[in-house]
């Protein structure tokens, strides 16, 4: 991992420091166990104190191999003007048990935090999982207190009631999460992710074994987390969240009530609504709130599709597609999450975004 500091003058960008990690794995151990090309996208971020806070992996003591099991993560707090970690930094995150089963712990060799982080009060909570089609479904997220004192906290996934087991053999080749790019939503208090394995506040679809067999599962597209002042309904629904994965369905959820597994009409999916979607999505939702509310999906080698939001016969939101954009996104894994910005948030001015190179 290399980060760089630069100053532009003009339009012209002068290096003023780098700083290069260890975080590379070796050719002997297997390639989905480190970073790989498009596919560990965690840039750090920034608080309101001049330090960014990002998890970069490699050996213990430095090494520059070892072996899966010797794989670990470490959690800096670089200061932005000359790339030096703040007193107390690194810290090394591997080896903390769940504070829900203490029977399960980090073990970064395993594990990738390939979605970007996210900041509540003073703690960076980043999610860990096993990549594609290497390692188990055990997933973590670990929070790290960057103040006053400094503590690592992790919460390990628990399989939902009827779902699958969780398989606790890091060796045993069964898949695992593969969210691309988005944080993990919060409301300010609850964290919301997409996982292969389910917490307490869970949806899981109700044909999720046929989906993981079928690599078709949930895990490529993370939760977004919808403006409650503009998406809600007039039943009793105030929060909104979406995400959607490899089978291309977009699944519309309330925050305040996940819908379990099965919970639905003859045991299907408890969700306020499902977008069928023509392909993959490895990324997530965006979203437009002002003009009534629109989200935004953009699939694998298909064009971005645009829904608004409406309300059905009972009153609940729901979403109908309104346009569609000219040209496909790359036919590939990691196109961006659709961004939309305004002028001033003046309705009218928007303008969509999304990285695909």
């Amino acid at each position: 991992m290399l980060f760089r500091l630069l100053m532009w003058l003009g339009c012209i960008p002068w290096l003023v420091h780098s700083l290069a990690l260890v975080d590379e794995i070796s050719d002997a151990d297997p390639p989905q166990s480190g970073y790989l090309p498009n596919h560990n996208m965690q840039p750090p971020i920034v608080g309101s104190s001049s330090f960014a806070y990002f998890f970069a992996k490699g050996y213990r003591n430095n090494a520059a191999s070892g072996g899966v099991a010797n794989g670990i993560y470490n959690f800096h707090a670089v200061n932005i003007l000359d790339l030096t970690d703040r007193p107390g930094f690194p810290v090394l995150v591997d080896g903390n048990n769940a504070d829900n089963d203490p029977t399960r712990y980090f073990v970064g060799g395993a594990i990738l935090q390939r979605p970007l982080v996210t900041l509540i009060g003073s703690t960076v909570y980043g999610a860990f999982g096993g990549h594609c089609d290497l390692f188990n479904y055990t997933r973590i997220i670990a929070g790290v207190s960057i103040e006053p004192d400094v503590e690592v906290n992790s919460m390990s996934m628990e399989a939902a009631p009827g779902g699958p087991p969780v398989t606790l053999d890091i060796t045993e080749q069964k898949g695992g999460t593969a969210d691309i790019c988005m944080a993990p939503a919060t409301d300010g208090r609850r964290l919301f992710v997409t996982t292969g394995n389910e917490p307490y506040e869970y949806f899981d679809p109700y044909e999720c074994i046929g989906m993981d067999a079928g690599d078709r599962d949930l895990g490529s597209g993370d939760v977004a987390l919808l403006d409650p002042s503009v998406y809600r309904g007039t039943n009793g629904v105030t929060r909104i969240t979406v995400t959607i994965g490899k089978n291309g369905k977009a699944y519309i959820m309330n925050a305040d009530n996940s819908g379990g597994f099965k919970l639905g009409p003859g045991a299907t999916d408890n969700v306020l609504w499902t977008i069928i979607s023509p392909n993959a999505v490895l990324g997530g939702a965006g979203s437009y709130r002002l003009e009534g509310g629109y989200i935004y999906l953009t699939h694998v080698g298909e064009p971005t599709l645009a829904y608004k939001l409406g309300l059905d016969q009972k009153d609940a939101p729901l979403f109908s597609k309104v346009e569609q954009s000219p040209d496909n996104s790359a036919g590939r894994v990691d196109v961006g999450v659709p961004t939309v910005t305004t002028y001033k948030g003046q309705p009218g001015t928007g303008i969509f975004w999304v990285t695909d190179v």
